[in-house]
C-alpha cells in the first residue's frame, strides 16, 4: 500500500538515480528491505571480524606449534627464535604496502589482499619441505596482521551505522584476543599443519566474502566519483531510504580538509595523536607479543604447577574478558575515558 511520497534531498543532482529522488513507503515491502540490509551488514561485519581472529590466531600459532616443528625441522635455538621474530617485519612491509593500496583500490579489494596474505602464509607452513619456507610463511602471515588490523578499522568505520561504529569498531580488539584463545585451545591437541589448517580457514572465509559477496565503502566510492556505485552501496548496507546519509557523506567528502605536514606541527592535532601512540608503543614495549609467540615455552621453563598449554589457555581467557570489559567501556563511556 502507498502511504506518503516526497523527494529525500534537495541536493542530489537529477537524474542520478529515480529511486534516489523519490521515497515510497510500503509497510510490509520497506520493513523486510531494512531486515536485509541489517542481515547484510551483520555478514559484512563478521567477514571482518574474521579477518582479525586471523591475526590472534596468527599470534598464538606459534607457541603450540614450536614443539612438533622444533621435531619435524630439527631447529636450532636461532631458527626458533627468528621463526616467531619474522612476523614483526613482514608486518611492517604489509603496513606499508596496505597504506596505499587501501586509497588505491579500496576498502574491499584490500581485505582481499589481506586474505590473501595469510591463505599464502599459511599454505607455506602447511606444505613446507624445509626451514627456509617455514619462515617465508612466517613472514606472509605477518603481512596479512600489518595489513588486516588498519584495513578492517577504515572499512567498518565507513560502512557502520553512526550509532554502532565505536562498537563495532573496538569489536576488532575482541575478535583478536578471541583468536588467540583458539589458537591456545586447538593448539594443546592439534599437529602443527592442522592447526595451520585451522588457522588457515578464517582467512579464507574472509576472502572468498570480500570477493564475491561484501561491497565496497561507500564513502571510497564518493571519493573516487563513482556517485551511483556508492549510492548503491549504501542501500546494500543501510537499507532502501538513504537520502539523507548519501547527502552527508557528499558533504563530508567535499568538506574534508587535505593534512598537511604543516598541519601535523599544530599541538591540537600533534598532541592528541601523540597520546593515542603512546599505550601502543608501552603495549610493544612490555614485550607483549614475546609472551604471546612463546607462552608455551615461557610457562614450561618456569616450572607452573599447572600444565604449559593450560596455562597458555588461561592467559588467552583472561585477554578475552579483559577486551571485552573493554569494548563495552568504550562504547558507554567514550574513547576519552
Amino acid at each position: 500500500m502507498l502511504v506518503s511520497e516526497k523527494p529525500i534531498s534537495a541536493d542530489y543532482t537529477p537524474g542520478l538515480l529515480k529511486a534516489a529522488d523519490t521515497a515510497e513507503v510500503q509497510w510490509g515491502g520497506d520493513v523486510s528491505k531494512v531486515a536485509a540490509s541489517r542481515c547484510r551488514l551483520a555478514i559484512c561485519v563478521a567477514a571482518a571480524y574474521l579477518a582479525m581472529m586471523s591475526v590472534g590466531l596468527m599470534c598464538a600459532y606459534s607457541s603450540p606449534a614450536l614443539p612438533d616443528i622444533r621435531k619435524r625441522f630439527n631447529l636450532t635455538n636461532d631458527e626458533v627464535s627468528w621463526f616467531g621474530s619474522l612476523v614483526l617485519p613482514g608486518a611492517v612491509l604489509g603496513g606499508l604496502i596496505e597504506g596505499q593500496l587501501v586509497n588505491l583500490i579500496g576498502r574491499q579489494k584490500t581485505m582481499v589482499t589481506v586474505a590473501l596474505w595469510f591463505v599464502s602464509g599459511w599454505l607455506c607452513i602447511i606444505l613446507a619441505p624445509s626451514t627456509p619456507w617455514l619462515m617465508v610463511g612466517r613472514f606472509l602471515t605477518g603481512g596479512g596482521m600489518g595489513t588486516a588490523a588498519p584495513a578492517t578499522s577504515v572499512y567498518l568505520s565507513e560502512v557502520s551505522p553512526a550509532r554502532m561504529r565505536g562498537l563495532l569498531n573496538t569489536g576488532c580488539n575482541l575478535l583478536f584476543s578471541v583468536g588467540i584463545l583458539l589458537g591456545y585451545v586447538m593448539g594443546k591437541w592439534l599437529h602443527y599443519t592442522w592447526l595451520a589448517v585451522a588457522c588457515l580457514t578464517p582467512a579464507f572465509v574472509c576472502g572468498v566474502a570480500f570477493a564475491f559477496y561484501v561491497q565496497e565503502s561507500p564513502r571510497w566510492l564518493i571519493l573516487k566519483g563513482r556517485r551511483v556505485q556508492a549510492l548503491e552501496a549504501l542501500k546494500f548496507y543501510q537499507g532502501p531510504h538513504v537520502g539523507e546519509e548519501f547527502s552527508s557523506l557528499e558533504r563530508g567528502a567535499s568538506d574534508m580538509p587535505a593534512l598537511t605536514l604543516a598541519e601535523m606541527r599544530k599541538p591540537h592535532i600533534y598532541k592528541p595523536f601523540l597520546y593515542s601512540l603512546l599505550p601502543m608503543f608501552m603495549q610493544q614495549a612490555a614485550a607483549v607479543n614475546v609472551v604471546l609467540f612463546y607462552a608455551k615455552d615461557i610457562f614450561d621453563e618456569a616450572g607452573t604447577s599447572l600444565e604449559s598449554h593450560n596455562c597458555s589457555i588461561i592467559m588467552g581467557g583472561i585477554s578475552v574478558v579483559t577486551f571485552a570489559v573493554a569494548t563495552v567501556l568504550a562504547d558507554r563511556t567514550g574513547r576519552k575515558n
